[in-house]
């Protein structure tokens, strides 16, 4: 009765790796409680393979950073929030023992640890790139906070991702001569041609909501890049 009175069958949900994806499930939940019929169809990607599921199958629903590629026309969007990037390493790396600012021709010396596009997409490495020449390739920020752990290298991660590591010693703040904080505009992007169907806009109202408490970045944190 619901499809037949216009709800979608399937909902088409793109999500930014960069970003957290506990603001997102609890704006799928309600579907769940009232039984919704909609099939719910979700992607996670990053850099060019976000920009490849955006053209390619034109999701209804899109949360990413801001300015990283542009929009078709049929869409939308919304700024709903922010995200910062900040340098660490590991409290065990020879770059935590050097007095800050660190100079970018020091920490150029040692391996960064980057995340790229999937092979075949033209677009530029994740908005840390300082020129290293050592450089090993991550495919996401999950797998490359392991590496950090271990001691492999620096790289810039989102604040909500390392401050547990931040605050137990295991990573420290790598405070560089310039260039430490990376901040985006977070986007809440949506078709507006044709427009969303009852489920699609259930859940845009949801994620209006949940995306207003986007994860808080420390201040004390940012305190300490800034102050270089």
């Amino acid at each position: 009765e619901q499809l037949s009175g216009g709800v979608e069958p399937t909902l088409s949900l793109l999500l930014d790796g960069l970003l957290p994806t506990d603001r997102l499930m609890p704006a799928l939940a309600r579907l769940n409680e009232r039984e919704s019929p909609t099939r719910i169809v979700l992607r996670v990607e990053l850099l060019g393979g976000l920009v490849q599921a955006l053209q390619q199958h034109r999701p209804e629903l899109v949360v990413a950073a801001w300015g990283q590629f542009s929009v078709p026309e049929a869409y939308d969007h919304e700024i709903v929030g922010s995200i910062t990037l900040v340098p660490v390493v590991s409290a065990q790396h020879p770059l935590a023992r050097e007095a800050a600012p660190v100079p970018l021709a020091v920490a150029r010396r040692y391996v960064h640890l980057v995340i790229t596009s999937p092979p075949g997409l033209q677009t530029p490495v994740d908005s840390g790139f300082i020129g290293a020449p050592r450089r090993w390739n991550f495919p996401d920020f999950a797998t490359r906070l392991e590496g950090l752990r271990a001691g492999l290298g620096f790289a810039w991660m989102p604040t909500y991702r390392v401050e547990e590591a931040l605050r137990s010693g295991a990573l420290v703040p790598l405070v560089l001569e310039r260039g430490n904080l990376h901040r985006h505009d977070v986007a809440l992007i949506y078709r507006a041609r044709p427009p969303l169907g009852p489920t699609g806009r259930e859940v845009l109202e949801e994620l209006r909501r949940q995306l207003a408490l986007l994860p808080a970045i420390p201040q004390e944190l940012l305190r300490t890049y800034e102050k270089s």
